[in-house]
């Protein structure tokens, strides 16, 4: 996955929101809701555009979305830990890459609610503590440090923000199964 042609892709769709934000409501929907989000994710997509978007039948546009989707749902799925934020590398400045770090966590949270979870207390504790992490990093603001100090807190808040939602996305998936599971045996 690479966030800038991710974004070049939403760019000639017409969509002002861009990949980090993109794919934190992707990972949000997929958390909320599991695999069968796709269609879900494209149609937010869709409604983001703006009118009259002249790219808007882009269809190499919408493959690369299609392909983010799938990047993103086996890496959530991999069980060596391979899922990583889309976020710019690493060798761009560190404010830029903060702001999309929160931009990322917004977008998170409105896929997790579009999803259908809009009440976090009825949530296992572990996953609560997760999203609610993740509501106080969307409100943060980078304050510019680019020295050490700087590198070192985003590289810890990316690996927490990381391990989280695979805790999340795994925890959820396993609720749905059992769920799944009961309605059959029932």
């Amino acid at each position: 996955m690479d966030w800038s042609r991710v974004n070049a892709a939403l760019r000639r769709l017409g969509v002002a929101t861009d990949a980090a934000e993109g794919h934190g409501v992707l990972c949000g929907l997929l958390c909320a809701r599991g695999p069968s989000t796709e269609g879900a994710w494209l149609d937010l997509v869709r409604s983001e555009q703006t009118a009259g978007a002249v790219g808007s039948a882009d269809a190499e546009a919408w493959e690369e979305l299609s392909r983010l989707y799938r990047a993103t749902l086996g890496q959530l799925r991999d069980e060596g830990f391979a899922f990583a934020l889309l976020l710019p590398e690493d060798d761009q400045p560190l404010l830029l890459r903060a702001e999309a770090m929160t931009e990322w966590c917004q977008g998170f949270l409105y896929g997790f609610a579009a999803g259908g979870v809009e009440d976090t207390q009825t949530l296992p504790e572990e996953v609560r503590e997760v999203v609610e992490d993740i509501v106080e990093i969307s409100h943060a603001s980078a304050d510019g440090d680019e020295g050490e100090p700087g590198e070192t807190a985003y590289a810890e808040l990316i690996e927490y923000l990381r391990v989280g939602v695979i805790l999340v996305f795994e925890t959820l998936e396993a609720e749905r199964a059992g769920a799944a599971a009961d309605r059959v045996i029932h």
